[in-house]
């Protein structure tokens, strides 16, 4: 059996944050680490994948998971017509694993961009004049932190 010394490993820092925190909450750091790893677990968080082009082509993958599933055909007729119009963009909206929000626009032809923001009010005002991203998007992805809420509310650990 192995076991990690926290020195040893540089990870000093973050072991006497999750003491202080296990502390706060009346527990051991094992207990808060299992609860923890529960709630994560719980999250239905994910590993994301982005094809972005800034300022060279590569992917970029973070945690999280999707409030706005990006549609894989969302309207094929306008792509036809306008390669590189506003229809041919799908967009997906998710929470990052730090609580933030990414809007992902994927183009069947071009490079996908990736943004991030604080908070879906953020993100809503960005995108408002952004002719890609519509206003329902935005508020599905309301809907979904909402419903998201209201499980986690009802979710027991037992």
């Amino acid at each position: 059996m192995y076991w990690l010394v926290p020195a040893a490993s540089g990870d000093l820092p973050t072991w006497q944050r999750a003491a202080a925190a296990a502390a706060a909450a009346g527990m051991t750091i094992a207990k808060f680490a299992a609860a923890a790893l529960t709630q994560k677990m719980a999250s239905g968080d994910t590993l994301i994948s982005v094809q972005v082009k800034d300022p060279r082509p590569r992917t970029v993958r973070f945690h999280g998971h999707w409030l706005v599933e990006p549609e894989s055909a969302r309207d094929a007729a306008r792509d036809a017509l306008d390669p590189v119009g506003p229809g041919s963009w799908t967009v997906g909206i998710a929470e990052t694993a730090r609580g933030r929000f990414a809007l992902v626009l994927y183009h069947y032809e071009l490079t996908d961009e990736l943004s991030v923001f604080d908070s879906l009010e953020q993100l809503s005002v960005a995108t408002e004049t952004d002719e890609r991203v519509e206003s329902e998007d935005v508020e599905r992805a309301r809907e979904e932190m909402r419903r998201r809420q209201e499980d986690a509310a009802n979710y027991l650990d037992i």
